[in-house]
């Protein structure tokens, strides 16, 4: 039982699979016979993309235009057997066939699949008597063939006809150019047409919704934008799936492809203006206003992105300052909860909840003053400050013992592995132009060696690109040529054995 959340009263859908039944391969085979006949259709919509080439060229609207869209209550299980398999075989005679696949040969294939469609449920044996089911694979074809004859045999007996009719499966949009009283009165007569179908009719002046698209009428021509359904969560790819990278990155492509088609207009694509905001850069900035349409966007001190806080200084302190705070926050938790002080106990603890909060992104939110490092550096001390037997040592004791390494340290070393990464090409596509080799006349036949930036402000010296540059022209050659990031990384910590 499939629910219909977007529905009022939530209304249940039973769907029954066709796998592994008697009629899975003959449903398969009638599918294919079914499609082609399906397709050639007038009124058939295959997708979103056949939809908007459908509506491209209609322009000229009347200015009491209404759109409308019908749907049909239950299609599969109210199509009476007699009536679906009379519609498949109309069109199958109207068609040229193969002479091995006769017409009345693939309707007595119908009926066979139509009464046996057969089911257990709750220690009960069921069989269906009516219309089809929505698990088996001519389903859907078989429905279009009916409603095909349906609206047919309805349309070419109206007076007054739709502008455009267009149908997907069971929902129907209309585009109706007479008043909106002889529009109730098609839909009344439509839905006394057939005595098992009964239609839902929506009509609005301005703008409806059908599929994943919203059809719009502006100055006489059709619009159309993106819609979702209020229910949407946008719940595409967790981005810690175990899928590989392309896959993830192709979510993100196919969604603004269908955004771009979708959308006849270049800025069609609505933002939440309510979270665009300027941040403003620069002490000597003069602070213009912006707008995004008609609304002016309003002006913010700092701003927080991917979890890194960022000032109008851009100097960092906001996030150094809120890294501290949580990392403190978890050590005081640690230590009200937690009565063995035992290096065993504390020193996997701080590794895993606290170390974390104070070196989550840090190759970003470089630090910019001595004050910002020391207070970080003091998170760590009153850590190993913690462990029992260690209280009296000094600082620099207290980390050989556990192990650990100053959070400078762990900084610089993470910078020089990130930097590897993007000059050796290890991270393509990333960062690969991020640093610039110096020229051979300079770097002493060493060819790894970066040229480093010249800058006016202070500021920059702390960049990621610029700050490495700077040590990375002091590092070993053994240590800049390795081979590999494994030899790199032991290299490098023989070589800051004596930093702290």
């Amino acid at each position: 039982m499939l629910p219909k959340i977007h529905k009022q009263g939530n209304p249940g859908r039973p769907i029954i699979s066709n796998h592994g039944t008697l009629t899975e391969e003959i449903s398969g085979f009638v599918e294919s016979i079914l499609k082609p006949l399906v397709t050639h259709r007038a009124s058939f919509v295959q997708d979103t993309t056949d939809l908007l080439r459908k509506l491209k060229n209609i322009d000229h609207l009347p200015s009491k235009t209404l759109l409308a869209t019908m749907d049909v209550t239950s299609l599969y299980t109210n199509i009476p057997h007699q009536d679906g398999i009379q519609a498949c075989l109309t069109y199958l005679q109207e068609q040229d066939y193969n002479p091995e696949y006769r017409p009345k040969v693939i309707t007595e294939l119908i009926h066979f699949i139509l009464t046996h469609n057969n089911f257990t449920f709750n220690n009960q044996h069921f069989l269906q008597m009516m219309g089809t089911a929505m698990g088996t694979k001519m389903a859907p074809q078989y429905a279009n063939l009916f409603m095909s004859h349906l609206e047919e045999d309805f349309l070419q007996n109206c007076t007054i006809k739709p502008l455009l009719y267009l149908r997907y499966i069971d929902d129907i949009f209309i585009i109706w150019s007479e008043n909106l009283q002889s529009l109730i009165e098609f839909h009344q007569k439509f839905n006394s047409h057939h005595p098992s179908i009964r239609l839902s009719l929506e009509y609005f002046s301005t703008n409806i919704p059908f599929s994943d698209t919203m059809i719009s009428i502006q100055k006489g021509k059709i619009q159309t934008t993106v819609y979702k359904k209020p229910t949407d969560q946008h719940t595409y790819l967790h981005r810690t799936s175990n899928h590989p990278k392309h896959t993830k990155k192709v979510v993100i492509y196919s969604q603004a492809l269908r955004y771009h088609r979708i959308c006849t207009e270049e800025n069609a694509l609505q933002f939440n203006k309510e979270k665009c905001k300027v941040l403003h850069l620069g002490r000597k900035n003069v602070q213009h206003t912006y707008s995004l349409g008609n609304d002016l966007l309003g002006g913010m001190e700092v701003e927080r992105d991917l979890g890194v806080l960022v000032d109008s200084k851009m100097n960092m302190s906001r996030q150094c300052d809120e890294a501290i705070r949580k990392a403190n926050g978890t050590l005081s938790c640690i230590s009200r909860c937690m009565t063995n002080r035992s290096k065993e106990v504390i020193l996997p603890l701080y590794r895993a909840l606290v170390r974390p909060q104070l070196e989550y992104c840090v190759q970003f939110w470089a630090l910019q003053f001595k004050r910002d490092a020391d207070n970080l550096e003091r998170v760590q001390r009153r850590a190993t400050h913690m462990v029992k037997g260690l209280q009296t040592k000094p600082y620099e004791e207290r980390l050989e013992k556990l192990d650990l390494f100053s959070l400078h340290k762990r900084r610089l070393r993470g910078d020089l592995v990130a930097a590897y990464k993007f000059i050796t090409g290890a991270q393509k596509g990333i960062g690969e132009y991020l640093f610039t080799k110096a020229p051979p006349r300079v770097t002493r036949n060493n060819g790894h060696k970066l040229a480093e930036s010249r800058f006016r402000l202070d500021i920059r010296k702390n960049f990621f690109t610029v700050r490495v540059a700077r040590v990375w022209k002091g590092l070993p050659r053994e240590v800049v040529l390795s081979p590999t990031l494994g030899v790199f990384k032991r290299r490098l910590d023989e070589h800051l054995a004596g930093v702290i």
